[in-house]
């Protein structure tokens, strides 16, 4: 197999709506829930040259659970029938983005088997970030909602946006850099499709109207189609595009700015929704945010079991990884601007990291020390010296998300094959994501 280092989110930042902001916090509220990302260094990205590391720190503690299964069906991919394997990443703004899921996605599947791009949300029609890898347009007029600002104008899906067009049939539009043949419609119930077209001309496709949406199955594979949905309060949630003429990874992120362990637990659809992607792994990347509010660590225990519970419950066949967030640090001073902020050490974001990881230890739940492996205490000087934590001092720039997923996919692959990747192992190159 041909190994390739990639990126994983580090957990994405922004504060939620459960906890109240302090007069300081206000300006970090609104970083975490905007967040802006400078051009990528076009140098690669090399785990050797970034000394404040703890390497040795770089692994998935099991914690007890047993993973074989699962590393088998990595290990038979394309054999007797096993032609997919599902991972599904829940974070914040940092995978809402995807400039780190989007690089492991791409690493896994070079070293797997690419099996399409999987989930789309429709973030951008929704008045948001988007990832820049797909485009998803509708010139229909409609009312949209995102996951944490509230009151929602329509109801809110698994994906965290909604868009409901103003009639009872509208045009979407999807360009994707990946082939697919398959295209799955996550809605607020059955929809019909009455077109399907691809650059201005109808292609063969087959269309079937399903309980949680519709789905296109196309003869021939194409990076563009536009498909007319027909429905009476038809809610568009996101797309799901499939490659299956071939084994390989399919890795769904699911990223909203500004989420929570009880952002999800509340929305009340997580787990459920999550099951229609059927999934085999599931990360969860969480737990920055709550360090922005008041939260005990009892507290904010009882909000990492809850969701947790309630992923179990719905995805009895999926294995769980739970991240702890890397260092960040917050706003001392009360200046809109960030340049003219003083910044201290966000001090909470090591002591929920040590509960996310405690949680895992005592219901034998898969973890990673993303807090230990990035550097520890103090780290986020290092991080910002280096050109990997952004001027805000909350997210992390391009080349801190590729770093991170270096770091990450090798602590995969490890626990996936048991073997170390090869030092000479070529890197991501930040160049591969554009600026914003």
């Amino acid at each position: 197999m041909k190994i390739l280092t990639a990126i994983l989110a580090c957990t994405a930042l922004a504060a939620g709506s459960a906890y109240a902001a302090t007069p300081v916090d206000k300006n970090d509220r609104y970083t975490r829930l905007n967040p802006k990302m400078a051009k990528a260094d076009p140098r690669p990205v090399e785990i050797a040259n970034y000394p404040f590391l703890h390497r040795s720190a770089n692994y998935i503690d099991f914690n007890g659970d047993d993973w074989t299964a699962l590393r088998h069906k990595f290990a038979t991919l394309g054999q007797r029938g096993n032609n997919v394997v599902t991972i599904v990443h829940i974070g914040d703004s940092h995978i809402q983005g995807d400039g780190n899921t989007g690089q492991v996605r791409k690493h896994m599947q070079n070293t797997y088997g690419n099996a399409g791009r999987g989930l789309m949300s429709p973030l951008r029609i929704a008045g948001t970030n988007q990832p820049m890898d797909y485009t998803l347009t509708t010139k229909a007029s409609c009312a949209t909602a995102t996951l944490l600002k509230k009151p929602w104008r329509v109801p809110m899906g698994f994906t965290g946006a909604a868009v409901r067009p103003s009639s009872s049939q509208a045009s979407f539009t999807l360009t994707d850099k990946s082939d697919f043949n398959e295209l799955r419609i996550y809605t607020n119930g059955p929809v019909k499709v009455t077109s399907v077209s691809s650059n201005d001309a109808e292609v063969p496709a087959t269309t079937e109207s399903k309980e949680w949406g519709a789905q296109i199955n196309l003869e021939s594979p194409v990076k563009s189609l536009t498909f007319t949905l027909s429905g009476d309060g038809m809610i568009l949630y996101g797309v799901d595009a499939r490659d299956t003429r071939q084994p390989g990874v399919l890795y769904h992120a699911i990223g909203n700015n500004g989420a929570t362990f009880q952002t999800y637990s509340r929305l009340g659809t997580t787990g459920s929704g999550v099951h229609l992607l059927n999934p085999d792994l599931i990360i969860i990347s969480l737990g920055s945010n709550e360090a922005f509010g008041n939260v005990t660590d009892q507290a904010f225990y009882n909000m990492v079991d809850k969701m947790v519970t309630d992923i179990r419950t719905h995805n009895p066949q999926a294995k769980i990884l739970l991240t702890s967030p890397g260092e960040c640090q917050r706003s001392a001073g009360r200046s809109g601007k960030v340049a003219s902020r003083a910044y201290a050490v966000n001090s909470n974001v090591e002591r929920l990291g040590k509960v996310i990881l405690k949680y895992g230890k005592d219901h034998n739940i898969a973890t990673y020390d993303f807090f230990d492996v990035a550097g520890g205490t103090g780290s986020s000087n290092d991080w910002l010296q280096k050109g990997l934590l952004s001027r805000d001092r909350i997210h992390r720039t391009w080349n801190g998300y590729y770093l991170e997923g270096n770091l990450i996919y090798n602590a995969l692959y490890k626990a996936l094959t048991g073997k170390e990747i090869p030092e000479e192992a070529p890197v991501a190159n930040p160049a591969d994501v554009p600026a914003k």
